[in-house]
Parts: structure tokens; C-alpha cells; sequence
């Protein structure tokens, strides 16, 4: 056992392993961060760098990321490695040692599986596809009107970041945009917060089968729902017949009410409740009638037309056996010094449903010198990937709107 500080001096228990590469020493560490609800350990596993051959002052300065496949540096020493890099330092080297090294730990050998180069799952199968030559990687950051760039106004702006960027931000990091577009708000912006019930009914003796029928699952007592049925059965002549009911109703395939409330005038009562089902995602639908005042506007359109038209599309696989998402989107209602809009909702990454381009909004086809429609409507149809719960509005504090 040694004792390993992290980047923020914090001293760790932990077991590792040291190895040499070129005049650097190393070590990979195990260290011991809970247990599972089996019992076992959990461990993490990082790079340890050292001050000399005494391996003196460890510090972290490395990981291996939660698939047990990549080492990666902590952003603190990336300038480290540029100089050593000019002095002949390879990276390489260092992985390849670090996860030996793992590998030598007797914790490794009953908790994680290291694999260098091949990978089974199918997550890393469509890692390696590659990406179709020709399917663009960034967009431009695009403003209209132009004269937004030079304002106070608020404004809505749409980032762009690739299929599975939004991944992080479930993280509470913020991914990394590709692209963007900013525009005026909206002439229309709601938003609708729902929950999906659904009504749901239980007569008794559904319930007193329900009962019996848990209690059968769980205590292996197949008397107790022979004796929920014969309690009905032996119960007075006016119930006998509405059980009767219950059963003829399902021989004949007609609803036990239909036939009680021919013959009696009455339905056995349903026990209505509304139930919680689950919850739903937000759609948010704007609208945007685009007017390009010059040649340098309706360039402006033209592009943030083609940039929603190529990032909503399905992107494919070099070998064209797999198909990847379209690009997701990050909305952020802004205000004064690019600070978040307190007053308006915010909305969690979100995939546009549908693009739409009205290029003749007056019933009339007119144009400029340049060709240019001498105006636009355009229509998004987004929808947030996830549902908002109610921890989350911790977030924010009490004075902004939240999502």
C-alpha cells in the first residue's frame, strides 16, 4: 500500500505499480472508492507521476476512463507533455506501460478486463466506423440580422454539437458546440410542462384476485387464491350473481357490465383512480419569417438555411451498414452580456424533429439581383432528449423561471 496524493492534495490509500519510461517515473495506482451492493470493491484507476527514483512527491496526473480502454491526462499537465514531446517523449509508451502495469494488480483481475486494441462490445464497433467522407464536422457561428452581433437585445441561440455530445451535458458539463445561430426570440415562445397519467380501474374482485395472486408470487400459498374466489362464491345471492356475471360475461366474450346492467340496471363499481404513467418530453415549435435587407444578409439566410438543413440529417458509416444521429442542439434564451434570460425557460439538449423553408411566404415569387428570396419562413420543431425532473430545478435559484 502507498500513500498517493491527487491534484488537489488529497491523501489516497492505494495499490499500485511503478514502471520507468525513458528518464520519467511512473505508477499505476488502484485506489479504492466504495463498495458495490454485492460487496465487492470499486476501484479507480490513475496515472501516477513521480520526482525521481525514490518515487518521491506522487501525483496524479492521469485516468482511465469507465470503459477500462483509454488513459486520459488531466488538462494540468497537457503543457507538460508538449515540452517533453520536443524532447523526444512518447506517449505512447506510457499507455502501453500504464495499463501492463494494471494488469499486474491482483484487484485488477476480478474487477476489470483490459483489452488494448480490440474491443467486443457494440458500442466501440460503431466507434471504429468511421464517418462518411463529405459529412461536415463544424459549422460556422451565424447571426441574423447582422446587426444583432453589435446589440443588447435578447436573443435565442441554437449551438450545434454533435450525435452524442449531449452526453455530457447529463453529466452537468457543457458540450462542446460545433456551430451556432443566433436570432431574435421568437414571436411566439410557450413551453408545456405535462406528466402522463392515465386513468385505471379495479373492481373487487379483480382486487381480491390481485391480492391472492401477489400473495401466490411471493409466499408460494396457491390456497389463498382458492380461498379470495370461494369468499365470493359463498357470498350472498346478490353477489353470487354478480360474480356469475364476471365469469359468464368472459365465456361469451361480452363485459360483465353489459350484461349486469341489462338484467339489473347497475355496473360493478370500477374503482376509477388516475395513475401516474410516466413523463414526457417538451417540444418547443418556433417560427421565424426572415427578410434579408442586403447581399450580406441574405448570404447570413442562406447559410442558416443549409446549416439546419445538412445538421438534421442522418449521417452514415463508411461501410454504409450502420446509421448515426443527426447532430443534437443546445437552446439558450440570452440577455444582456450573453448571461442566461431569468425570465424565459431553459431547455435541455434536443433533437430537431423537422426543418421547414417556406420560400415563398407571400404567395408570390420575388427575388433579388443576387437571386436571393426576398424573404423566408422557416419552421423548427424541436423536442428535448430527456425529461425534466423535479431535483433539477436546483440548479437555479428562486428568482429564475428554471426549465
Amino acid at each position: 500500500m502507498s500513500s498517493v496524493k491527487d491534484l488537489q492534495g488529497n491523501i489516497k490509500e492505494s495499490t499500485s505499480k511503478s514502471f520507468k519510461v525513458g528518464q520519467y517515473y511512473y505508477a499505476a495506482e488502484a485506489k479504492k472508492i466504495g463498495v458495490t451492493e454485492s460487496g465487492l470493491n470499486k476501484y479507480n484507476y490513475n496515472l501516477i507521476q513521480y520526482d525521481n527514483s525514490k518515487l518521491e512527491n506522487p501525483k496524479a496526473i492521469g485516468f482511465l476512463n469507465k470503459n477500462f480502454n483509454t488513459l486520459n491526462y488531466f488538462p494540468s499537465v497537457q503543457n507538460l507533455f508538449a515540452v517533453r514531446d520536443r524532447q523526444g517523449f512518447q506517449k505512447g509508451l506510457i499507455d502501453k506501460q500504464f495499463k501492463n502495469a494494471i494488469k499486474t494488480l491482483e484487484i485488477t483481475k476480478t474487477n476489470i478486463k483490459i483489452d488494448n486494441d480490440v474491443s467486443t462490445s457494440i458500442e466501440k464497433t460503431i466507434e471504429r466506423e468511421k464517418i462518411r467522407t463529405g459529412t461536415r464536422q463544424s459549422y460556422e457561428n451565424l447571426v441574423y440580422p447582422t446587426t444583432l452581433r453589435r446589440s443588447d437585445n435578447d436573443r435565442l441561440k441554437i449551438s450545434i454539437l454533435p450525435p452524442l455530445e449531449s452526453e455530457s451535458e447529463r453529466k452537468g458539463n457543457k458540450g462542446k458546440a460545433i456551430g451556432s445561430v443566433t436570432l431574435p426570440p421568437p414571436g411566439k415562445i410557450t413551453d408545456n410542462n405535462k406528466v402522463d397519467f392515465k386513468s385505471g380501474t379495479l373492481n373487487p374482485l379483480e382486487l381480491a384476485l390481485a391480492e391472492a395472486g401477489l400473495g401466490l408470487l411471493l409466499d408460494d400459498n396457491p390456497e389463498a387464491l382458492q380461498n379470495a374466489t370461494k369468499q365470493f362464491l359463498d357470498g350472498t345471492n346478490d353477489l353470487k350473481t354478480v360474480v356469475s356475471g364476471l365469469f359468464v360475461g368472459k365465456a361469451i366474450n361480452k363485459s360483465a357490465d353489459a350484461i349486469l346492467s341489462r338484467e339489473a340496471g347497475a355496473i360493478i363499481n370500477p374503482n376509477m383512480q388516475l395513475l401516474f404513467n410516466g413523463p414526457t418530453l417538451r417540444p418547443f415549435n418556433f417560427n421565424y419569417k426572415m427578410s434579408p435587407r442586403d447581399r450580406g444578409e441574405s448570404v447570413q439566410v442562406q447559410k442558416i438555411i443549409r446549416m439546419f438543413k445538412q445538421s438534421s440529417a442522418v449521417q452514415r458509416t463508411e461501410t454504409n451498414f450502420f446509421l448515426r444521429s443527426p447532430n443534437r442542439y443546445r437552446l439558450e434564451f440570452k440577455t444582456r452580456g450573453d448571461s442566461d434570460h431569468r425570465f424565459l425557460p431553459k431547455i435541455k439538449t434536443c433533437s430537431l424533429l423537422g426543418f421547414g423553408v417556406d420560400y415563398t411566404p407571400e404567395n408570390s415569387y420575388m427575388s433579388y439581383e443576387n437571386s436571393s428570396m426576398v424573404s423566408y419562413n422557416l419552421t423548427f420543431a424541436f423536442q428535448e432528449i430527456e425529461p425534466v425532473f423535479n431535483d433539477q430545478y436546483s440548479q437555479f435559484d428562486d428568482l429564475d423561471i428554471g426549465f
